[in-house]
Order: C-alpha cells, then structure tokens, then sequence
C-alpha cells in the first residue's frame, strides 16, 4: 500500500515538470514568434507606463526587439528623459537590454543586461540641499529607501559607457563640474553586488579616476537598497588631481592648502560602519597652512601608505608605513615606520595601548607637526622645547589610561636628542640638553639607562649659577627605581657612573638621588675631579647661593686650574645647609695651581697661588701656602667665607708677607 502511494507521487511530479516544462516552451515560443514581430505596436503604451513611473515625460526614438539565446533583447536609441520645463534632463542615445525570465516570477521586469551607451546626465543640488538627478528628486537619509536603487540592485550585468555627467552645485555656489568618459559596470548576484567606476574631469584627460565597490546585503531583506545594512568593501584612486581645483566641489582641511598626485584608498565595512581603512599618498608637491603661523610649509614627494583597523569594542590599530616627505633646506623625514594600537574595553574606554616608532627624525618631525590640527597646548609644548635628534627605536606598552598607566613597559634607542629648558607651570620645570645618544629601558617599577653624549650641553636654568653647562663629553650608566604609588611614591636614581669632559677638565660621580612629591631630593653622591678652570666654578654653584658671594666669586677667582679634588654630598636637601652632621654632609676639597684671586677691588690681586680650596656644607676655606701680590710674597694665607647662604656674609682674609 505504501509503495503503490509512492508510485503515484513520483507520477504526479513527473506529470507536473512536463507540464511546466512544455508551458515554457509554449511562452517562449509564443513571445518569440507572436510578441517580437509586433513589439513596436507597444512603444506608446510602454512610454506611457515609463512616464506615469518616473513622473516625468519619457520619449523613446526608434525601438527594435530582437531574440538572442533565450532571452529577448531590447535595443533603443534617442531615448531622451524630459525636465519640468520640456528640456531634456537625460539623453540616452543608444540603449540596449535582455529581459530576464525571472520576471515572470516576480510579476516586475528584471533585466539581465543593460548596455547604455554615450548618455548625457545631470546632476544638481539646490539650495536647500535637495539632489536632483535627471530632473529627478532623490530621496536623502532620513525619507526611506530609494526605490530607483532597489530596482538596479534586482538587475544582472548593467554597462554604462563612454557617457557624460555634468554636476551642478547651487548650495556652494560652485561652477559645473563636467565629468567625460564615464564608464560604469555593475554586476548582482542574489545578494552579491559589484561596481565599477572610471571617469575623468575635464581638462584632465590623463588623470583617470577609478572606484571599486563589492558588498553584501543580507539575504532575506525586503528593503536591499537600505545601505545601513550593507557590508563589504570599496576601492578608490585619484590620479594627479589638484586639491586647490577640487577644493570647488568638496569640503578639504584648512590645514592642507594645496596637493596634487596620486592617492589610493581602501575601505571595509560592516553595515556601513568601517573597519579598516588603507591609504596611500604619492604627492609631489603639497602645502601646510596654519592659523599659528603667518607663512605656509610647502613639502615636497611626499609619500607613505597608513593602515587603520577596528574591532567590535572599538579598539584600533594605527600604522604609519614607508612614510617620507622632503622639506625646504634640503631637509627630509623618513622613512618612518610606526604604530599605535589601542584596546578598548566594553564600554569603549581605552584599557591598554602600544606605541612602536623607528627612524624617527625628531626635529624635522615637528616642523611638520606643528602645522598639522594638533590641540594647541602641544603645539605650544613643542615650540618651545625645539626638540631635535633620532629615535632609532621605540616601545611603550602600557595598561590603563595613556596619562596615567596602571603598568607600562618602555624600550627606547636613541641619537644626539635634545630640547630647550621647558616649563610646563610653576612646580613643572625640566631643564634642556643636547647631544644626548643611548638608550633606556624599563617599567612602572624601574629601569637602566645607558647615555653618551659628545658636543652636547645642559641647560638647567634656576639650578645651577651658568644656566649652559657645555662639555664635549658625556658617559652614564644606572638605574631608576619606584616605590609606592600615588602622591607617596618616591623615585630613586642610582648612578653606576658618571663621567663628564670639557677640553681637559674631567668630572666623575657616582651614587645616588631619591625624592618624593614636590619635595627637594635626598642625595647620596660622590666624585672627584680634576683640570677644572677656576674662574669656572661659580657657575657649577647651585642656584640657591647668596647672590652676593656668588658675585664675589665671580669677580674674585680670576684664574688657575684645580689639578685634583673630591667632593661628597649626602642628606636631604630640604634640610641645607647642614647645620648639624646627622642632618647631612657637603664637601669638597680640591688643588689649585697658579691661581689669581681679587679679594677687593681696592686691593692688589693675589697670584702665584697654590692652595687647598674647600667647602664644608655652606662655609668656604682657601688655605695657600705661597702667593705672590705685587712685589711681596705671601704664606700661610687663608681666605674664608663662613656662610655662601647668609643675607649677609663676611669674608676674613689672615696670611703672612714679606
């Protein structure tokens, strides 16, 4: 019983498939020997139904209809589109099209091909903002789907060739943009849709611009052409445009004055939200102008790809590639390499970040940057830090916000950097330097450091008397440690060593430095020196010195050399001068040869002198043994300041003449 119910179903799908089969052959044959041969009986009805759907009058000039394959084909010429006041908004001169069987299933015509060819097309937006195309108004975000959209994406091949666009702008005033050799190809499949474009501007013949577009829609949607759901990727180039021209039609940066050349982009996107972006630049000419600065920057071959990714809880990935560009003077930045990469947590905060950089010109750098949309208080940073020298190599990772990193790791390799002394407010003063190579690495809780620097200097305004410091030489090794966290956090500095030379002076120190907040540090340094200048020294003198014993040294010690000495400070700082020994300790005591001291401008100078200077916290001894002072010679001198700090000080002058 079961299986004779079987036979009988498989006879009534085969009965049905042939009944089908033999109608489709009967519509087919029906359209192709009854319908074809008479079609131009149907143009009137078929430019009625086209205009009452377009609201516009339609008007086909000659129509023939012919049968290729499977499909019939419809070929048309003349077919012009007319505006409200009878002018022709779009002209079609040759158009050609194969009907598609699916039409029968839809009930709504479905073409296969559309070959249109030579058209005439305009294109405006009015004042208000409205676009019209082809006299046309188009719907714009926010009043639904468009339905001429809907309809293309239901089509198959369509082919737009060697045509004609002009665009009118009467929102910015702008003059018409004509558009020539437009071709356009387009192919949908299901729920599959490619498109390409190529066109150029008039008067730019030799520089093409293309346009690449493959997206998805999804696949049971009653609304394809709501492009909010669309996902996929788009391809664009420009060749060799000027940006001052363009500048007519589109919105361009302040900032970017002029550029011409080469760009290619490439975008991904999930409906319609990007993902990923790829641009790469080949400029030959382009110019910065800034509100900052009265001149412009003008660069040259300029070149570089940036590539740009984003994940679904909005992280990023920045990448700087190959990037290079020439400035005036003969100067250049690049090839630079670098990137940036920013975790986000759930609710889109930044949680963690990674900067690398490699052969980064700083100085040059800058030149630029400064012109560039940057927040004003760094721009204002940088101008007045004139930062200069090569990053060879640098990592920063790091663990919660970029300012303030619950953890962060740091590796830097570096050549001749230097800056200005920078204040950045009253308890925020760093001090300048220059020619400082080497590199660093470390974290949260410390780190080494390895420096050389040769014909470099430091500057330290407000810390030491000279506030530039030269020296053809400079080595240092050592370590920096963090303990705590927070406002009680204290950072200590270990010198391994340091070594400092300037012609042949030769300083070294070893030791170490801590502090805590905005607290003075506390200081366990030792060192010695030798072929130091005297009338050097009181510029080595810390800042806090009595202005007038820091006079007087100026004025006083005219000359000499300190062949050797040592010095020693331990304590903390807040607590100088040390006015008892557990409180802390200062000290030094050096040779001196051939020195020439002026203890008064009323007295004769002092010379020949070969003497112990040395200091004891604030107070300052200068025992000599022999001086000359015009015709006499002098022994067992002894000069002596008793307090460098005091408002007020005395200087005591004991020796013996003959």
């Amino acid at each position: 019983m079961h299986l004779s119910l079987w036979v009988r179903m498989k006879r009534l799908l085969l009965n049905s498939l042939l009944v089908f089969f033999f109608s489709v052959c009967t519509l087919v044959l029906a359209a192709k020997y009854i319908v074809v041969p008479h079609a131009e009986e149907y143009k009137p009805e078929l430019e009625a139904a086209i205009s009452r759907m377009l609201g516009r009058q339609l008007v086909l000039g000659d129509m023939q209809v012919s049968w290729w394959g499977l499909e019939p084909w419809l070929t048309l010429s003349g077919v012009e589109l007319k505006g409200d006041s009878g002018e022709t908004a779009l002209s079609l001169p040759s158009v050609r099209a194969s009907v598609s069987w699916t039409s029968l299933l839809t009930l709504e015509p479905r073409l296969s091909h559309l070959v249109v060819e030579d058209a005439q097309l305009d294109m405006r937006r009015d004042e208000k903002g409205g676009i019209w195309v082809a006299g046309l108004p188009v719907k714009t975000e926010g009043e639904g789907d468009s339905a001429g959209l809907a309809w293309l994406l239901k089509q198959g091949d369509i082919q737009v060739r060697n045509s004609r666009l002009v665009w009118l702008d009467e929102m910015r005033k702008a003059p018409e943009l004509v558009v020539t050799q437009l071709q356009l190809r387009t192919k949908n499949r299901v729920n599959f849709h490619r498109a390409a474009v190529s066109a150029t501007l008039a008067g730019h013949e030799n520089a093409p611009l293309e346009l690449q577009l493959e997206f998805y829609t999804p696949l049971f949607t009653s609304r394809p052409a709501d492009v909010t759901q669309w996902s996929g990727e788009i391809y664009a180039h420009v060749h060799g445009v000027e940006l001052e021209e363009l500048s007519q039609w589109v919105d361009t940066p302040n900032w970017l004055q002029q550029a011409s050349g080469d760009v290619h982009l490439w975008a991904a996107f999930e409906k319609m939200a990007l993902f990923s972006v790829t641009l790469r630049a080949e400029l030959p000419s382009v110019t910065l102008a800034s509100e900052r600065f009265k001149e412009s920057l003008a660069l040259t071959n300029w070149s570089g790809r940036i590539d740009w990714k984003k994940d679904n809880l909005g992280g990023t990935e920045t990448t700087l590639n190959n990037f290079q560009v020439d400035l005036p003077d003969q100067r250049s930045i690049g090839p630079l390499n670098a990137h940036l990469q920013l975790e986000a947590q759930e609710d889109g905060s930044i949680a963690a970040g990674q900067v690398k950089i490699s052969a980064l010109d700083v100085r040059n750098l800058v030149a630029v940057a400064v012109h560039l949309p940057f927040p004003n208080a760094l721009v204002s940073t940088l101008l007045q830090a004139q930062p200069e020298g090569q990053i060879k190599r640098l990592q920063w990772d790091w663990h919660g916000l970029p300012d303030a990193p619950e953890t962060f790791r740091i590796a830097a390799v570096f050549e001749s950097l230097g800056m200005n002394p920078l204040v950045l407010g009253p308890d925020q003063r760093f001090p300048g330097f220059k020619g400082l190579s080497g590199e660093l690495s470390g974290d949260e809780s410390g780190g080494r450091w390895n420096l050389s620097a040769t014909h470099g200097h430091v500057h330290a305004p407000e810390v030491l008397q000279t506030a530039l410091i030269p020296f053809s030489e400079l080595n240092t090794k050592g370590r920096w440690k963090v303990l705590g966290s927070g406002s009680k956090a204290i950072f200590k500095l270990d010198f391994d060593t340091m070594q400092v030379r300037r012609s042949d002076m030769h300083l070294s120190m070893s030791g170490s430095l801590q502090t805590q907040g905005d607290l003075l540090p506390d200081v366990h340094l030792t060192g010695n020196f030798r072929g130091v200048p005297v009338d050097i020294i009181p510029g080595l003198m810390p800042g806090f010195f009595s202005p007038d014993a820091i006079s007087w040294l100026t004025t006083g010690l005219r000359g000499g050399v300190v062949t050797e000495g040592n010095w020693r400070l331990s304590g903390n700082l807040n607590d100088y001068p040390f006015k008892k020994r557990n409180q802390g300790e200062f000290s030094l005591v050096g040779k001196v040869q051939n020195g020439d001291v002026l203890f008064d401008p009323e007295w004769p100078a002092v010379t020949n002198i070969e003497a112990v200077v040395s200091f004891d916290n604030d107070t300052l001894t200068v025992s000599a043994k022999q001086a000359r002072t015009k015709d006499s010679n002098l022994s067992n001198v002894q000069v002596k300041i008793p307090s460098l700090m005091a408002d007020e000080w005395v200087l005591s002058v004991e020796g013996l003449a003959q």
